[in-house]
């Protein structure tokens, strides 16, 4: 499930509140019953036995007489198809959180998806319920259950699923412009190099995988290279150009789902559109496929 700018709370982040977040939540909020999460018109209902607070990086419920946590994020899933995309690649942050789907992701309700995911968070063995709750109309929640191996059971995956199906979406939020801002002085002056997948995986070497470079002018220039196209001239004495070669101007916007998307207006007409995402290792997700960032050397 996405951690994009924005998607599923930081886990590791989150796991730093915790340490203090039980007895803040407990002396300040003590949000109980339908709460509101302010600034994205979304309601949701607060399961019998929790509390919660709203926090920058999401929003966090902690159980009162159990060990464990549920965890509410933004997505911008475009659709059905997308959003089970993103479940199946499961959630990786860093070395601190590795949680992979176990199981079929279902269709809970309509516009509702769950799995079953396990892992590690700090090191410590960890089982989660995740849901993804799709809104064609803007921001989408991604609801996230998590504890330890002997805790985790029946209930806490039922209260995940009240929650996520408690939610109201009260009226349409589009994104913050400032997002559209970080993206464009992420990409900007970037070469973006295709991967075979996010896992830290290359190209063989000796060849050249398909880029997009970014100018900071506003200019892009995209070549895709025949797949076995060799930088060795002894073996090719005259190397073949890397074509085909693409160029236009680019640009960021943001999408009415409360994403962000890459256009690339090509010289010869017509638009390309791509979803951007964040990915493992500092990667980007161009509608779901991955491209490792690099500084332009030129």
């Amino acid at each position: 499930m996405k951690s994009k700018i924005p998607t599923l709370l930081s886990i590791g982040r989150l796991l730093l509140l915790l340490s203090c977040c039980f007895y803040f939540i407990q002396a300040n909020a003590q949000q109980v019953g339908r709460v509101t999460w302010e600034g994205y018109g979304i309601s949701f209902h607060v399961p019998n036995g929790w509390i919660g607070h709203e926090l920058p990086e999401g929003y966090v419920l902690i159980a009162e007489n159990s060990p464990g946590f549920m965890s509410l994020s933004l997505n911008s899933f475009d659709s059905p198809t997308q959003l089970k995309a993103e479940m199946v690649r499961g959630i990786t942050e860093g070395d601190e959180v590795n949680l992979n789907p176990i199981g079929d992701i279902l269709e809970i309700d309509s516009g509702v998806y769950g799995a079953h995911f396990a892992g590690t968070i700090e090191s410590d063995s960890a089982i989660a319920y995740g849901l993804a709750i799709l809104n064609a109309e803007g921001f989408g929640v991604n609801v996230l259950a998590a504890t330890n191996v002997v805790s985790f059971g029946d209930i806490l995956k039922e209260d995940a699923i009240l929650l996520a199906k408690s939610l109201v979406f009260d009226s349409i939020k589009t994104i913050d412009v400032g997002l559209v801002g970080l993206w464009q002085e992420r990409l900007s002056q970037m070469t973006l190099n295709l991967l075979p997948d996010c896992s830290g995986n290359q190209w063989e070497e000796g060849t050249l995988p398909a880029r997009i470079d970014l100018g900071a002018d506003g200019q892009f220039r995209f070549s895709d290279p025949p797949t076995q196209y060799q930088k060795d001239t002894r073996v090719n004495a005259m190397p073949r150009s890397p074509e085909p070669i693409v160029k236009g101007t680019w640009e960021i916007q943001a999408t009415d789902q409360g994403g962000a998307k890459l256009l690339l207006h090509l010289e010869d007409g017509g638009t390309v559109e791509f979803h951007l995402d964040t990915a493992p290792q500092g990667h980007v997700y161009l509608d779901g496929t991955c491209y490792a960032p690099v500084a332009m050397t030129r």
